[in-house]
């Protein structure tokens, strides 16, 4: 039998719709009540029978059957959750998708209406409110409200930190059509806007929002908050937290000099803020002669708008060594101590900004150690089968074996070749799963490095955050809570092969 052309075409582009591996593009709406749950609808390819939903704060999903480009899904959270950005995963007999991030939020949501392209026909919205919209090239949208003396308003636009495209600007309007505020990047959540402004009088007030180079298109997207009280939208922490591997201290004040100087121990994380302008946190610690001590701080990874400066110090206040201002990532310092006795670590905003929102974290730990990331967010493997994944790691002062192990995931995943040997930096780690791994289930897993290090245990988690920085190009620090996990799709196990019986007659004996 002879197929003709367009059959041939037709066949193929049915099996590449049925089998081909999931994505997620983005949701409608973009965002989910914490509290009611709420339906979705993802949009993205091989969406045609998506079986499970994996989540970071532990939701549960009920799909729908989906058309291939998209799929209607049911999402609860039965153990609660707070207002944030969530990430989703959806896995079918294809694979598993790189994660969409969605919101977490209690805010009633209403569409742009698509006429709202000037101050005169702006849209009409009672706070509090979050509305939902793309951005169109070389085109605004306006939207009308009326505020009440003495009371705050709170306006979040919540774009790079969905994956959208857009890079808000937002402009705040009097009913002449006079600026009151104009919001580009806030330092805490760039390059969203954000802000707050006290109402100066009762009347009617206009947003304007619009792509800060004039540019849109359909993946342009953003969800504005808007209304009278701190509505601020900060990354949700997911039901089970990655592990803190350091005893913790909070900052106690008055601690603004040597004297009145907060202890710690090393190791350490420590938790702080800035209560006052040009405010000063000074910490103390006991340290050995030729110990070697490395700070790494965060703040704006962390939602905070701080821009840290840090110091080593001697308990005289002489400087030993201070963090770089020059560099893009967030503040570190080091230093070799000459000496036994105390030390001092100072802590300070170089624009000398305070708040409750300008806290931080500070790591501190011996300076020997490593950093293990890799480029890899997903794998898709399957049942029986097994795969491969770069791991790179980055050496201070120790030059022995690391041995990768699995941290969390589910049974029946075994490493192998999971050794960085003295002195290597790059291992092709391979990674095989059971015969008997549910085929379509949305998984996860974590993997660390450990090592002994001065006769002591030492164990760092694997970053998956290059991999996340190239998924999602528009966000300065991609969602903590998704660093290292890593998703799992199992595909059906491969076909095998058997070797069929000679049908040949038997050769006859002489």
């Amino acid at each position: 039998m002879k197929l003709n052309a367009s059959c041939l075409l037709f066949s193929l582009g049915l099996s590449a719709s049925l089998f081909a591996q999931p994505t997620l593009d983005h949701s409608s709406p973009s965002a989910i009540s914490a509290s009611k749950g709420g339906q979705l609808t993802l949009y993205g390819t091989g969406l045609k029978e998506p079986l499970s939903l994996w989540c970071t704060p532990g939701a549960e999903a009920i799909f729908s059957a989906g058309s291939g480009d998209s799929a209607l899904c049911r999402i609860t959270f039965p153990n609660g959750a707070a207002d944030g950005i969530a990430a989703l995963r959806v896995a079918t007999r294809s694979g598993i998708s790189s994660p969409l991030l969605v919101a977490i939020d209690e805010l009633p949501t209403v569409s742009a209406n698509g006429k709202n392209k000037s101050i005169k026909q702006a849209q009409t919205i009672e706070l509090p409110i979050a509305i939902e919209g793309a951005a169109e090239e070389l085109t605004s949208h306006f939207y009308k409200f009326s505020g009440h003396k003495g009371e705050t308003l709170s306006v979040d636009v919540v774009a790079a930190r969905i994956g959208s495209r857009l890079d808000p600007l937002v402009r705040l309007l009097d009913a002449t059509g006079k600026e009151l505020v104009y919001c580009d990047d806030d330092p805490a959540v760039a390059p969203d806007s954000r802000f707050d402004f006290s109402f100066p009088a009762h009347g009617d007030y206009i947003l304007e929002i619009r792509d800060a180079a004039y540019d849109g298109s359909p993946q342009h997207r953003y969800r504005m908050r808007v209304g009278e009280v701190e509505i601020g939208l900060t990354p949700a922490q997911p039901i089970q937290a990655h592990p803190a591997k350091l005893p913790e201290v909070a900052e106690k004040e008055p601690n603004d000099d040597p004297a009145s100087a907060t202890p710690f121990k090393i190791p350490t994380r420590i938790t702080g803020g800035f209560a006052k302008p040009h405010d000063r946190d000074v910490y103390q610690f006991a340290a050995k002669k030729g110990d070697h001590v490395l700070v790494r701080s965060k703040s704006r990874s962390i939602g905070s708008p701080c821009d840290l400066f840090l110091r080593i110090a001697k308990s005289d206040g002489t400087k030993l060594a201070d963090s770089k201002s020059d560099v893009p990532d967030e503040a570190s310092v080091d230093a070799s101590l000459s000496a036994d006795g105390n030390y001092l670590l100072i802590v300070e905003e170089l624009t000398g900004q305070a708040g409750e929102a300008m806290h931080y974290q500070l790591e501190i730990e011996p300076y020997a150690g490593f950093s293990l990331s890799t480029e890899v967010e997903k794998l898709d493997i399957p049942a029986g089968g097994q795969a491969e994944m770069k791991i790179t790691a980055s050496r201070r002062d120790y030059k022995g074996p690391i041995t990768i192990a699995l941290e969390s995931g589910p049974e029946g995943i075994r490493l192998l070749n999971d050794t960085l040997k003295e002195g290597q930096n790059d291992l092709q780690l391979r990674i095989k799963i059971s015969p008997d791994a549910p085929v379509g289930r949305a998984l996860n897993f974590r993997l660390v490095g450990k090592a002994k290090i001065d006769n002591e245990d030492y164990s760092q988690p694997l970053s998956t955050m290059p991999a996340l920085k190239k998924l999602f190009p528009m966000i300065h620090y991609p969602p903590a809570e998704l660093d290292g996990e890593i998703g799992l799709g199992v595909k059906p196990p491969l076909p095998t092969t058997t070797t069929a019986p000679s049908t040949s007659p038997a050769k006859k004996k002489k």
